[in-house]
C-alpha cells in the first residue's frame, strides 16, 4: 500500500531537485557572511561546508585530464 504524499512535500522535493546546488550556494554564502561577522567559527564553516557537499547541495570538484 502507497503512502499518499502531500501536495506540499511533493513540491519542496521539486525544487530541492532542481535548485539544489542554488541552496547549497546559498547556505555557504551565509556562512561565510556569518563567519566574517564572527557569529561563527573557521571549524563551523569547514563542518558546514564538507556536510553540503556530502548532501548533494554542493558539487564536487570535477577533475578532467583531457
Amino acid at each position: 500500500m502507497r503512502r499518499k504524499i502531500s501536495k506540499s512535500r511533493r513540491a519542496l522535493d521539486i525544487i530541492v531537485k532542481h535548485w539544489r546546488s542554488t541552496i547549497g550556494s546559498l547556505v555557504v554564502l551565509a556562512s561565510v557572511f556569518a563567519l566574517i561577522f564572527k557569529a561563527i567559527s573557521t571549524e563551523t564553516l569547514a563542518a558546514i561546508v564538507a556536510a553540503m557537499i556530502a548532501a548533494g547541495y554542493i558539487p564536487k570538484a570535477k577533475e578532467d585530464d583531457n
